[in-house]
């Protein structure tokens, strides 16, 4: 069963062009967010600005962008993408199709190098080359390297491990 419906394709194509607006952004809660909290370096689908829920990280601004409700979205909060969608956390595929976890991996990519400081575009970059959550988490466990072209453009010392 899907938490969040929506077709994955689009939220991929929608973080693609938030991220092609915003290249060079680096992801921080708002300082003037009702969630900020000093020196957290969380991530927040939503944030509370001037009383109106607003997205917040790439993957939270594409999801309200597609027309998912800021307060359907707030409800999982601490989900990381791969969780967002489906309730099945123990089967391994959490009920995706191949096609449909390929994608999810890019998203998860994508949010896990956003999360820890590495700016829009270059989380985008290194996914749509094909260095996605499976293979940063594979980097992690010592099971492959950093291909070379990407050592000099991420550091996986400052990725989250929380959704592994």
């Amino acid at each position: 069963m899907k938490l969040i419906d929506v077709n994955l394709r689009a939220l991929q194509d929608e973080i693609r062009r938030l991220a092609s607006e915003k290249p060079d952004y680096t992801y921080s809660v708002p300082e003037d967010a009702d969630e900020y909290r000093e020196g957290s370096t969380g991530c927040l689908y939503t944030v509370t600005l001037d009383g109106e829920k607003v997205g917040s990280c790439i993957v939270g601004q594409a999801l309200l962008n597609l027309g998912v409700s800021p307060e359907d979205l707030s409800i999982y909060e601490f989900y990381s993408v791969d969780h967002l969608f489906s309730d099945e956390y123990m089967n391994d595929n959490k009920g995706f199709s191949d096609e449909e976890q390929e994608v999810i991996d890019w998203i998860l990519g994508v949010q896990m190098l956003q999360d820890k400081a590495h700016p829009w575009g270059i989380a985008v970059q290194v996914n749509e080359a094909g260095f996605t959550a499976r293979h940063i988490r594979n980097v992690r466990f010592g099971k492959a390297e950093v291909p070379e072209e990407f050592k000099n453009v991420i550091n996986l010392e400052r990725v989250s491990w929380a959704s592994e």
